[in-house]
């Protein structure tokens, strides 16, 4: 609910930068408690040239390792494309440019279910966001919601539990079998 009112409170350009800095820095969350715990995962996350580098990268290792779904990962696209037109335009930009209202129509809630666990036929952003920065702000609040819950649950893990595999050592004759350490 901060994020929301903090968003709704801000100009077209903050709303855009804030709130996708706000899932960038979330989905890092649930990646680093994905990874197991060592020197390598907090090189990998604090490196500014690798795969942590850019939040569209970090949406995709998220999503290819099981930790989202994909309609998480079209709307997280969307909100980096919505920043992107902000955040590198030479000219000011807003909710209204027309790159801008057709990535957040392509926007998507979730869907929802009655108490029966029916689908609800209605889908709910439609009714209640018409303005382009409403639905933005609609769709980062909830994202930042969901993918914080989801970090908030996400186990570490650790080498014990790592897959064995097989390395052929040169001077042996047969496979081995052993931990990736």
């Amino acid at each position: 609910m901060v994020l929301y009112e903090t968003l709704s409170g801000e100009s077209n350009l903050a709303c855009a930068v804030v709130g996708c800095a706000a899932l960038e820095a979330v989905v890092r969350s649930l990646l680093s408690k994905f990874l197991v715990a060592g020197k390598t995962a907090e090189t990998i996350i604090c490196d500014p040239k690798g795969p942590f580098a850019s939040f569209r990268s970090m949406a995709e290792i998220a999503y290819c390792s099981g930790l989202i779904t994909e309609p998480v990962l079209k709307n997280l696209r969307l909100v980096a494309d919505v920043r992107n037109a902000f955040a590198h335009s030479p000219t000011p930009v807003t909710f209204a440019d027309e790159g801008v209202i057709k990535n957040c129509n392509k926007m998507t809630f979730p869907i929802f279910t009655d108490r029966d666990g029916n689908l609800l036929k209605v889908n709910l952003l439609e009714l209640l966001v018409a303005k382009p920065i409403d639905r933005f702000i609609l769709v980062v609040s909830q994202l930042h919601t969901t993918l914080l819950m989801s970090a908030h649950t996400t186990e570490r893990r650790d080498h014990s539990k790592a897959a064995l595999w097989t390395v052929i050592h040169p001077n042996r004759p047969g496979p081995e079998r052993t931990h990736g350490k």
